[in-house]
This record gives C-alpha cells, structure tokens and sequence, in this order.
C-alpha cells in the first residue's frame, strides 16, 4: 500500500512567515502599550513615597504642630514630645529654633526604608541617600521648599545619584523622554509639584503600581 506523505511548500511557508510577521507589527504596540514602563512604574513609586512621607509628618502634631507662626515644614524648632527631633538629641531647639532643612531631612529619612548602606548625612544640602527600593535620593533645601531628585534606577554612574547636585531642576527639565530623573518640589504647606515634562507625564500614567 502506497502512502501518500505531504508537506508544507515553499510558498505556503512564506505566507505563513508572512502572516506571523503581520501579526507581530499588529500587536507588538498594543503589548508594549500594556507593559509597564519600569522607570515610569518607579517615578510612580517615588511620587507616592513622597507625598505619604510628607502627609504623615505635616499630621504628626509633636514634631509639626500648628502654633502661631510655626506652620508646615519651615517649622524648624524642636519639641520634647517629638522624639526624633525634640527627644533628646535636639534639645537646644526646644527653645532655640533649629534648621528647617535638616528638621525635614532627619524626620522625612526616617519616613522611608533606607539602604543600609548609604543612608546619606542630614546635614548635608543637598543629602543623598538610597532605598532598600534601588532607587538613589537627592534633597535640596531652597529657601524654605524642597527639591527631591529620584535616580529611579539607582546610581549607574558612580559617585552619588545622577541627580546627586545642585542643579535638581536643570536635571528634571533637560530630560524630554525615557528619563531615568524624577524631580519634584515640595513647598513647606505640603504641597508636592512634579518637575519637568517626563516627571509630569510619568506620574500621570494609568498604570496601578504596588507600593509595598
């Protein structure tokens, strides 16, 4: 008995290459659309650390509480009951007002998982520092507002954050695209402001994002 045995021809394959191939450049857009951006989904995370740490110590009334003039993070005196800035190691600003600047570093730092080994010193303007996240920090003081800097991938090029210097808003405004910077001011009523196109766009993409 005679088998008969077929198989695919040459033409056949090509048009079936074909069609893959159409397929690919149909849905390759909608997959990468779906995929999350990973240095959108952390500048995401930073925005959100941010605003958490900066809501929970404007509502932590021992260390800023709302007495005559001494309103929001420009509050540089300490107080007893605020045991990280009052407590016992800041008692001179119980009754001499202390720097705002390094009141807002020491108290927002203990605010985030810190890396252990680069923890940063609040005293410096600006302090750099990394999360256990990856993510390398950088906080300037300027003139009673805050301008954070967030090397979303960590520090690539050695020797501190990318957005480890002064000129935070030079970073944030320089990257148009595919920015690895996510910069933002925060005014000492609470209020936090993306800074720069790709920080604004990123933290506005629908995107959900586990903040754990």
């Amino acid at each position: 008995m005679k088998l008969n045995k077929s198989a695919f021809t040459l033409a056949e394959l090509l048009v079936a290459l074909a069609v893959i191939g159409i397929l690919i450049a149909i849905l390759m857009p909608l997959i990468m659309n779906i995929m999350p951006n990973q240095k959108v989904v952390m500048a995401k995370r930073a925005h959100y650390t941010i605003e958490t740490a900066v809501s929970n110590l404007l509502n932590d009334s021992a260390c800023y509480p709302d007495e005559d003039d001494r309103v929001g993070l420009a509050n540089g005196w300490g107080y007893a009951d605020c045991d990280l800035w009052g407590g016992t190691s800041n008692q001179g600003t119980i009754t001499t007002e202390g720097d705002a600047g390094t009141k807002f570093f020491t108290l927002f730092r203990e605010q985030l998982q810190l890396d252990p080994n680069n923890q940063g010193n609040p005293n410096d303007n600006p302090i750099r520092f990394a999360t256990k996240d990856g993510m390398s920090w950088a906080i300037q003081n300027n003139n009673g507002t805050f301008l954070i800097a967030v090397d979303v991938n960590g520090d690539e090029r050695g020797g501190g954050a990318d957005a480890g210097n002064n000129a935070l808003l030079e970073l944030a405004g320089n990257c148009q695209s595919d920015c690895d910077v996510a910069a933002f001011q925060v005014a000492s009523n609470g209020d936090v402001t993306p800074l720069g196109s790709w920080t604004t766009q990123a933290i506005n993409v629908n995107k959900k994002i586990n903040s754990d």
